[in-house]
């Protein structure tokens, strides 16, 4: 065993199997201390893979196992294949930004190798503490691929009626002049875009989460409102506690009055009881992964009709616009809350994001509100669009 101590008066040891082996690590130990050098030899440095392996193996039980999977996912497209093989003390900014501008020539998306990228820092900050493989985190040093970002798309409150009523009043391909009524569907098509829950959060809802009282901060509201919990999400199939939420905290967002209606007549039809799951499975069950991509697209290969089908029923609806995935909606939510004059807190509040998340995504909606003139409710917003009220023009596509 090898004992030394750093010039910070950190205490150190290291095993080896042999007296000679022991001696030569000495040796290179007094002398790399005397040239103020890290202390770990080129030997003793893994390669960047094995490292990997070592850091995902400790955020196990810190990061969901499904983030894991995908931090794996995208570490074996982009990383691992390029400088998998090279020693962590190999990997100085110039070597990767040779990586950086190979993955670019290959095809690689530039927001996608950004994410890459990031992640490799992440990992790459702890070869420089607690491992103290490396001096410098070398990625601090790269700058990512530039990129535009895409705009956020949403749709008006018509064009959300037109949906729920594909769903609604669909024709059966079984059966001619016959027509199914998906009740659950529209209402969760009610969820995402007029309360601007996450899908992962709306498929983990009960009905005991669901209270029939307006929360004290939402402003320009019309009575018949009413307040759902939100402290769980829905991760392929297994219900778990919410990102947003601890075991002491709990969010509540506001509920606009026609989407109260819906969940009740949704519940009237599904015979929902409190402990139930307010969108299950036909089995009871929460929605897996392939549930959800059943729902929300169909087979690109065959393009087999699911019956339904998101993506199928914006093709029906409204053949005139590029289908966009059912996330969509929550912009759409945020939009009708600016209109109604909510501000950025409020907004951020009823998202469950950060007030600078919502200054960063909605500001330029909140430039092109008016400044005068009178601002109505979001229920007004959606009975308009049922035709219960005259449309909001600024809100008409």
């Amino acid at each position: 065993m090898v004992c030394w101590t750093e010039p910070g008066g950190r205490r150190k040891k290291k095993v080896k199997k042999t007296r000679p082996e022991a001696q030569e690590y000495k040796a290179e130990v007094e002398r790399r201390i005397s040239e103020v050098k890290p202390v770990n030899r080129r030997s003793d440095v893994p390669i960047l893979t094995e490292f990997i392996e070592t850091v995902l193996a400790g955020w196990v039980g810190e990061v969901s196992p499904r983030t894991l999977k995908l931090y794996a996912s995208q570490l074996e497209c982009h990383v691992i294949p390029s400088i998998g093989h090279l020693p962590l003390v190999d990997l100085r900014p110039r070597r990767l930004g040779e990586w950086q501008k190979e993955r670019l020539a290959e095809g690689a998306g530039r927001a996608t190798l950004g994410k890459a990228q990031g992640l490799l820092g992440k990992i790459l900050a702890e070869a420089v503490l607690p491992w103290e493989y490396l001096d410098h985190n070398p990625v601090r040093d790269l700058k990512k691929p530039r990129y535009e970002s895409k705009q956020h798309r949403w749709l008006t409150p018509a064009q959300v009626e037109a949906i729920r009523n594909w769903y609604l009043g669909r024709e059966d391909a079984r059966v001619r002049g016959a027509r199914i009524r998906d009740v659950g569907s529209a209402t969760l098509i009610s969820v995402l875009a007029y309360v601007g829950m996450r899908p992962q959060s709306a498929l983990a809802l009960t009905w005991a989460d669901l209270v029939d009282e307006r929360p004290g901060w939402a402003v320009h509201t019309e009575p018949g409102g009413g307040r759902i919990c939100v402290d769980k999400k829905n991760v392929d199939g297994v219900i778990e506690n919410g990102s947003k939420t601890s075991a002491t905290a709990k969010y509540w967002v506001y509920i606009p009055a026609p989407v109260m209606g819906d969940l009740e007549a949704w519940r009237a039809a599904s015979g929902g009881r409190p402990g139930d799951l307010i969108f299950p499975t036909a089995h009871g069950k929460p929605w897996t992964k392939r549930n959800w991509d059943d729902w929300s697209n169909y087979d690109q290969k065959t393009r087999k009709n699911r019956p339904k089908c998101f993506k199928k029923a914006i093709e029906d609806s409204l053949p005139d616009i590029d289908p966009l995935p059912p996330y969509g909606l929550r912009h759409t939510a945020a939009t009708l809350f600016v209109a109604a004059g909510w501000n950025h807190m409020e907004t951020a509040k009823q998202l469950m994001h950060g007030p600078e998340v919502s200054m960063r995504t909605y500001q330029h909606l909140y430039d092109e509100r008016p400044s005068d003139g009178e601002r109505h409710s979001v229920e007004h917003h959606i009975r308009a669009a049922r035709g219960q009220h005259p449309p909001d023009l600024r809100l008409v596509a």
